[in-house]
């Protein structure tokens, strides 16, 4: 007799609960192969950094050798370490715009160097404790031989030239007067300090201190101050924190697309973009910031910016974020990265900038007097992120743009702010006395109080974290306070209406108004008119900014 039907059914169901068992077996086998070679090779991977590492460790470490063949047998062995992709893993920020060969070049020059700076650093500090017991205190100078310079002679022009060499003199030790290319009138300061002389391309030779020499110092390479870290340096930090990958976490980008109404009532969201660090350095080169500036990034993120800012100029950085979450995250940067310089100089060489975060709006008023003490600052508003797609919809009519306006307005004389997007700032001096000579109107210093050029940065995936394959050209507007009559207590503007009476007489109008929340914002004439459509922005590349009046001038 044959069975029922129903054993049939339940074999039938007994088997495809088999196999799908076996499927999910198989699943789960496999998965755990692929983690376990993942792992296993990522345990070789690491066992050949740390092996070829130790191998690069004892090159730089050994004794020069004048045998030309020995000399050549280093080299060699260097060049089969750093051609090994393995040996020195190219940070993510650069893997797409250098080669593996390039990036572990450069790391290797920047370990020579570091090598030479420690022998360096260990002969001064040995000589320095020598002269402590003496009774003598020599500081560490800032500047080394080969530091480019570009030096004006009035009547002649702009000159480079480097640094020739460096004496401890001043005072009683009149040592440096013994080199017969020292100009004879050269008066030695009172005091002892590091005297720095210049070989300039037109043959001449001047003696400089540190102060003036931080004045005309080139910022680049050359330049670089043994006591800040280097653009590799500090980046080979940046990528131990792991930003990219907090970046893309929701902590970051929460903001993107509702503010928190504890943290803005005004603002509806807060684009979330970062520059790189290829891109910052680029700016801080056309800023020419050094570390005696004044540093701020109107919402500063992460923190990225000031902290570079801080470890590789020096100078103070402070920056200002509406996100509690993101300046919560600047703030763990900020003492991580602090903890780690700790770790890798122990608090002998490297002297950094002080770093000010704040956690706030900016066009609050409590913020403003804070914020306009700054002489270098970078707004990243790219895309209008800080203009009309960011207020809600019962906000009036002004925006972030319009505050940082009033900020740059509330600024020093000789200020330099840097904007990714063009601010409502009215028309320029050089406009204004352009529409002044055309109407028959005397030219004035007080025409305006700011002059702006447009600077092309480069291609947009190369500078914005955001738009790593976008070909379109990131410009930047350079804005800078000019010098107005000094009786004038604030910023002013002249009126460009022939209509107007205070066109007429030249009447000084305040380039600082408060609009009706009481923030700050760009003040403008009764008659409510400006030369804003007829506004013409010089459009230069970095190049050739880097070699205009403006450059040379602006950064003083």
């Amino acid at each position: 007799m044959p069975p029922p039907k129903k054993y049939f059914a339940l074999a039938k169901k007994l088997f495809e609960m088999a196999r799908a068992g076996f499927g999910v077996y198989s699943y789960w086998y496999h998965q755990r192969k692929q983690h376990y070679n993942r792992q296993l090779d990522q345990q070789q991977r690491q066992e050949q950094r740390r092996k070829r590492r130790r191998q690069v460790e004892e090159i730089s470490s050994s004794e020069e050798d004048d045998d030309e063949s020995q000399q050549h047998h280093h080299e060699s062995k260097r060049r089969r370490l750093v051609d090994t992709p393995v040996t020195t893993r190219a940070p993510t920020s650069l893997a797409a715009k250098q080669t593996w060969r390039q990036v572990s070049l450069d790391s290797w020059d920047e370990l020579m160097q570091m090598r030479q700076r420690q022998v360096i650093d260990a002969d001064q500090q040995q000589q320095q404790q020598q002269l402590e017991q003496d009774g003598i205190m020599i500081p560490r100078q800032r500047f080394s031989e080969g530091t480019r310079v570009r030096k004006h002679f009035p009547g002649e022009g702009w000159f480079e030239g480097c640094v020739h060499s460096v004496r401890w003199a001043g005072g009683d030790n009149a040592s440096i007067m013994d080199d017969p290319d020292v100009p004879q009138n050269v008066v030695l300061p009172p005091t002892p300090q590091w005297i720095y002389k210049l070989e300039l391309d037109n043959g001449r030779w001047d003696l400089v201190n540190e102060a003036a020499l931080a004045d005309i110092a080139i910022p680049d390479g050359n330049s670089h101050d043994p006591s800040l870290y280097s653009f590799l340096e500090f980046l080979a930090l940046w990528e131990r924190l792991g930003a990219e990958r907090i970046e893309k976490t929701s902590t970051v980008r929460r903001a993107n697309s509702r503010v928190e109404t504890g943290d803005s009532d005004t603002q509806q969201n807060a684009q979330y973009g970062r520059i790189l660090p290829q891109a910052t350095d680029l700016v801080f080169h056309i800023l020419r910031l050094k570390r005696t500036d004044i540093f701020l990034d109107v919402g500063h993120g992460i923190g990225n910016f000031c902290l570079q800012a801080a470890y590789c100029r020096g100078c103070e950085a402070r920056g200002i974020e509406v996100v509690r979450d993101r300046f919560n995250v600047s703030q763990q940067f900020a003492a991580k990265l602090e903890q780690m310089s700790l770790e890798t100089d122990g608090e002998r060489f490297r002297k950094p900038g002080k770093v000010l975060l704040r956690h706030g709006d900016l066009a609050d008023h409590a913020n403003h007097n804070w914020l306009a003490r700054a002489n270098k600052v970078v707004v990243n508003n790219f895309n209008g992120v800080f203009a009309e797609r960011m207020v809600t919809q019962t906000a009036s009519q002004w925006h972030l743009d319009h505050y940082i306006a009033g900020l740059f307005a509330s600024m020093h004389e000789g200020s330099i702010l840097v904007s990714l997007s063009d601010l409502q700032l009215g028309p320029s001096r050089r406009e204004v006395n352009r529409w002044r000579q055309d109407n028959n109107l005397q030219p004035s210093p007080n025409a305006s109080f700011f002059e702006v050029v447009k600077v092309e940065l480069g291609e947009a995936g190369q500078v914005f974290s955001w738009s790593t394959s976008c070909k379109a050209p990131a410009v930047a507007y350079l804005y800078r306070r000019v010098r107005q009559d000094p009786n004038l207590r604030t910023a002013c503007t002249l009126c460009c209406n022939i209509q107007c009476k205070h066109s007429k007489l030249g009447t000084p109008i305040p380039a600082v108004a408060l609009n009706r929340e009481g923030k700050a914002v760009v003040g403008t004439c009764e008659c409510k008119m400006t030369l804003r459509s007829n506004r013409r922005v010089p459009h230069i590349t970095v190049a050739e900014y880097l070699s205009s009046r403006e450059y040379r001038e602006w950064g003083r």
